[in-house]
């Protein structure tokens, strides 16, 4: 099965570029769509949402244009949030906003979000179209609400707990809504015990993965030697590096964590951050921390592989883990 991950992937490629063309080629909004879909990425979500599709089917008549949705409204939220965040670099290309104007970027970002739902409802391969729109709206609106929450908490005092949330709503939900899409779309009648292990299983991969990320946002693997690091202390966002030395730290080190996000000199927030990082290690705590959702990955794929043939999805999860 593995030789039509490449099949796969292309063909959702090319549904991609249809997709833009047929919605925006007579539109000023045109050249930003096909900019911002032709950034460099790697389909995670919707390949996920196809090989479980796949998985089931065992053909490739597959839901393309649902897949398509996906990687479309994450590519809408990457637009909002570059904005937001005022990112200069996407994927090793200026942010849409600087390459044209905030107006623009916006915009094109609206667009993009408005045929989402248009290309699920005419999917003719997917059996579950009404349930599917209702299962990504309200996995749509948990994203929002994670990107509301993390702006209107930089800076305050959240908690582990909010910090844990923020990034389910932000990362987890789009990776279940994917799963169960690819499950609902080619199943007769869906079974809500598997929706259920694929709610979870989504759930887990996509916190285990931005723990993951915002450990190397501090601590980057060697073939990233050379790039900024401790851009999440810069914009002062509390990540698990943070809240693993909090756990441990003397109450006078504690006082020094927090007084992390009052200094202003980029050199000296670093520095103070990771003096008190290596002393409480908290690199080893975060990845101690983070091992439990990957145990929980694997024993949800366990639990899946009763009702279906799991190799394919397990394959994609090793290689971007």
């Amino acid at each position: 099965m593995n030789n039509k991950i490449p099949e796969i992937k292309q063909l959702l490629e090319t549904e991609l570029q249809n997709t833009i063309d047929n919605y925006f080629r007579n539109t000023t909004l045109y050249e930003g769509a096909k900019y911002i879909m032709e950034t460099e990425g790697k389909r995670i979500r919707p390949t996920i949402l196809l090989l479980t599709a796949y998985s089931i089917s065992k053909n490739l008549n597959l839901p393309y244009k649902t897949a398509a949705a996906v990687e479309i409204f994450h590519n809408f939220t990457l637009v909002h949030d570059d904005f937001m965040d005022n990112a200069e670099i996407r994927r090793n290309k200026k942010t849409l906003h600087l390459k044209y104007n905030a107006n623009y970027a916006i915009l094109v970002g609206d667009a993009l979000l408005t045929i989402v739902f248009d290309l699920i409802a005419n999917d003719k391969n997917n059996r579950s179209k009404i349930k599917s729109i209702n299962i990504f709206t309200q996995k749509s609106l948990n994203v929002c609400e994670g990107q509301s929450m993390e702006l209107s908490l930089i800076g305050k005092n959240i908690s582990e707990e909010d910090y844990l949330k923020i990034i389910q709503y932000k990362t987890a939900e789009l990776i279940s809504a994917s799963l169960i899409l690819g499950y609902i779309s080619t199943t007769e009648k869906p079974e809500t015990e598997i929706i259920n292990l694929l709610e979870n299983l989504g759930k887990n991969i996509g916190i285990f993965f931005q723990l993951q990320d915002d450990i190397m946002d501090f601590y980057p693997p060697a073939q990233d030697f050379g790039k900024q690091i401790g851009g999440d202390i810069l914009e002062n966002k509390k990540t698990i590096l943070w809240f693993s030395a909090y756990k441990k730290a003397s109450q006078e080190d504690k006082k020094l964590l927090e007084q992390i996000f009052r200094i202003k000199d980029p050199k000296e927030k670093i520095t103070l951050a990771r003096n008190l990082f290596n002393k409480y290690d908290a690199k080893k705590s975060s990845e101690q921390f983070a091992k439990k959702y990957l145990n929980n990955v694997e024993q949800t794929f366990a639990k899946l592989q009763e009702h279906f043939d799991t190799k394919l999805l397990q394959n994609i999860f090793q290689s971007i883990k």
